[in-house]
């Protein structure tokens, strides 16, 4: 084989013959992998051709492997694990200073990492938080930007390994003037909420993942809101200014509702909470000085 047809060969297509053997699919394997069948089949059409031998035999029931696609099932998981093996002695060599990139939401931010960065076990560590909204943590994670992420949301992300380490109460808060305020009993069900003029954070954000997770089955649509902000700071203060019904983290208004800015609903329907995950890749995380943060995270 000549250095270009090496150079050709691609290790996410080896992988996706790897799972048609395993799952008799190559759709199912194109889901495990998070991308398209169609895409799927033209990476592996393309692999057959730059080894010169076709891999998979496909029929209306599943796909299974050639003769030649099973005598080589053996090498493809050594290239796959030796791969692996390099990727990890380089991501040990990226991190013998024991510096950990994090990256992390604001919402960890502001109600985690203060709380749990203190303790000593981490004296020798320099820890570089990176924040990014809940979606982009999960990516940074899986491409290996991070060694970890800690990330909010009602599911935790796919591909990764979590743990849940905190979870954060939220709240529906509106201003004085709102017209649901009027009523005797600050009390709203799901179906109603989903009616409202709810204040909501942009795709991404581990809150709205929260939002859409409860309102969705009683018909909220994001799409026809009109005001959508970019954090929760900014929720609260479109909330105070009287713009709509917010959910918040009831520890980022509790001062507005002790001086009357905010006035709270209580939920009749639903436990209204948002866990925080701590998020890897693999087994576990790389590194000994990730290793270190994690269970500092964990157990605090």
């Amino acid at each position: 084989m000549t250095w270009q047809a090496i150079d050709d060969v691609d290790l996410g297509a080896v992988q996706l013959f790897l799972d048609v053997v395993e799952l008799g699919s190559v759709s199912k394997a194109a889901a495990r992998s998070g991308i398209a069948q169609p895409s799927a089949t033209a990476r592996l059409q393309k692999l057959e051709r730059v080894l010169g031998v076709g891999l998979l035999e496909r029929g209306p029931t599943g796909s299974v492997p050639t003769t030649a696609g099973v005598d080589l099932v053996d090498s493809c998981r050594e290239v796959l694990g030796a791969t692996r093996h390099l990727i990890e002695l380089a991501s040990d060599q990226r991190h013998a200073t024991d510096t950990v990139l994090l990256a992390a939401t604001r919402t960890a931010i502001d109600h985690i990492l203060p709380l749990r960065l203190g303790s000593p076990e981490l004296a020798r560590i320099t820890i570089q938080v990176d924040e990014l909204e809940t979606r982009r943590v999960a990516e940074s994670v899986r491409h290996g930007e991070a060694a970890m992420g800690i990330c909010d949301g009602p599911h935790p992300p796919l591909g990764l390994r979590s743990e849940v380490i905190h979870t954060i109460e939220l709240a529906v808060v509106a201003a004085p003037s709102h017209r649901l305020t009027k009523r005797q009993r600050k009390r709203l069900r799901l179906q109603e909420l989903a009616g409202a003029d709810v204040i909501i954070r942009r795709s991404g954000s581990g809150t709205r993942d929260v939002v859409d997770a409860l309102l969705g089955p009683f018909g909220f649509d994001p799409t026809h809101r009109q005001l959508e902000v970019p954090s929760n700071a900014a929720a609260r203060l479109s909330a105070v200014n009287g713009s709509g019904l917010a959910i918040l983290p009831t520890e980022l208004v509790e001062a507005d509702l002790a001086t009357g800015r905010l006035v709270r609903f209580n939920v009749a329907d639903a436990v209204l909470e948002q866990p925080v995950r701590l998020v890897w890749k693999g087994t576990r995380p790389t590194t000994e000085a990730a290793r270190r943060l994690r269970a500092t995270l964990s157990t605090s």
